[in-house]
Formats: structure tokens, C-alpha cells, sequence
């Protein structure tokens, strides 16, 4: 975990505060750049479905809201 941590440190996209009375417990917050990036990262899956929906015809759009029939796994 600390590796991570000390990688978004690195890249400014979070902060580390010590606690002044028990320098054992540590705060780490995102920066606003680090918020930037999370919605970023958010909004691309969706970005991506939208552009693939979108290239869809009208029956292949429907076909595929409709999902497959569930099975059984009792035998």
C-alpha cells in the first residue's frame, strides 16, 4: 500500500498529512488533481459504451437489451 500511496505522491495526486500528536497515523488526500483523474477515469467506460452503442442498428440495439436466458447450474 505504501507504494502506491507514495506513486500518487509522486504524480501530485495525493497529499500526506502527519498526525501532530501520534506521527504513526497518516491522512492521505486526493488533490484536485487527483480528482481530475478519478472522474476521468469514471466517465471513459461509459464514453466508450456510448460510442459502441451508437454504431449499433436499431435491431441490434434492442437485441441486445434483452439478456440471454439465465441457466441452471442444478443437475
Amino acid at each position: 500500500m505504501t507504494c502506491k500511496v507514495n506513486a500518487l505522491l509522486d504524480q501530485g495526486f495525493a497529499t500526506r498529512t502527519v498526525h501532530p500528536d501520534d506521527r504513526r497515523w497518516m491522512h492521505v488526500g486526493v488533490t484536485r488533481a487527483g480528482k481530475a483523474l478519478l472522474t476521468e477515469a469514471r466517465e471513459q467506460p461509459t464514453t466508450r459504451l456510448a460510442q459502441r452503442v451508437a454504431g449499433l442498428s436499431a435491431d441490434e440495439a434492442s437485441s441486445s437489451a434483452t439478456p440471454p436466458p439465465a441457466r441452471s447450474n442444478c443437475a
